[in-house]
């Protein structure tokens, strides 16, 4: 950084700091902190404020914000119109109430359904079905806000009430956002983030093709795999009169076009090999 002050004993110690100089600086780390000056300021502040809305430098956050610097530092200025941040998507915890709770053995599980109509991915479902040695077997039946509210889901045939109260109320979240994510692919993808946070970890997943019957032997059991996020990728041809750029879906290991058979593509997920991996980026979901 390069000082320039114009009094008197800034001439006389060129190479020190002068009184003013000295304010400057002290007036600059009670403003903004300390270590304003070093040179990953901008960058860890930016990713302060990004946090909440679950981004980073590392995300294409430019999408959605623009960066100032004002008298109180680093300021995010919202491009995207009515952008929440995750913890405002987060509902209430619903207390437990001690009437409800039971010592009844649990008889039906629930999981969680991704209807596709071909290739196309549609929407979320919660299922439930009769256990059978721990597993969800017979009488399939998608949940929906009633059956949650209804007498029986209190007397515990579902086990702990709550987790899927709170689940069945993001995943119509996501659902609502979905339609129109074209226009507003964070919101969404945040919602789904908040599908995947709140499910727990006994529920199986499952794909589910429309139009099919609602049993075990219509549902793929596929399962959540959260160590690697798929990154877009392009390949580039060069035919005889043009360069023709391919963008293809990196996996771990392999990548694939958009319209391989190999895959299930959503904006939020990629389906593989029985493995659901999440994306992440808000520019990757955007752009598929």
């Amino acid at each position: 950084m390069v000082m320039q002050c114009n009094c008197d004993r800034a001439a006389r110690h060129k190479a020190h700091y002068c009184q003013p100089q000295w304010e400057a600086l002290q007036f600059l780390n009670n403003q903004l902190g300390e270590g304003c000056l070093k040179p990953d300021y901008f960058d860890n502040q930016i990713n302060q404020l990004l946090a909440p809305y679950g981004l980073s430098t590392a995300d294409d956050y430019m999408t959605y914000f623009g960066v100032a610097f004002g008298k109180n530092g680093v300021e995010l200025i919202k491009k995207v119109e009515g952008l929440q941040e995750i913890s405002n998507f987060r509902l209430p915890e619903i207390s437990k109430t001690p009437s409800f709770q039971t010592t009844a053995p649990q008889t039906h599980g629930v999981g969680l359904m991704l209807e596709f109509n071909g290739k196309a991915f549609s929407y979320l479902k919660l299922v439930s079905a009769k256990l059978k040695n721990g597993e969800l077997a017979t009488y399939f039946r998608t949940l929906t806000s009633y059956d949650l509210a209804s007498e029986e889901a209190f007397l515990g045939i579902y086990g702990e009430i709550n987790p899927l109260l709170l689940l069945e109320k993001f995943v119509n979240h996501f659902n609502h956002e979905y339609a129109g994510y074209r226009k507003n692919t964070a919101h969404a993808l945040l919602a789904w983030r908040e599908v995947l946070a709140n499910m727990p970890a006994q529920y199986p997943i499952y794909v589910h093709e429309s139009g099919d019957n609602l049993s075990l032997n219509h549902l793929q059991r596929i399962e959540l795999n959260r160590d690697f996020t798929p990154e877009l990728s392009f390949q580039l041809f060069e035919d005889e009169q043009f360069f023709r750029l391919e963008p293809r879906i990196r996996l771990p290991e392999n990548s694939y076009t958009f319209g391989s058979k190999n895959i299930l593509l959503s904006p939020f997920f990629v389906i593989h090999n029985n493995h659901l991996y999440p994306i992440n980026n808000p520019a990757v979901a955007k752009d598929i």
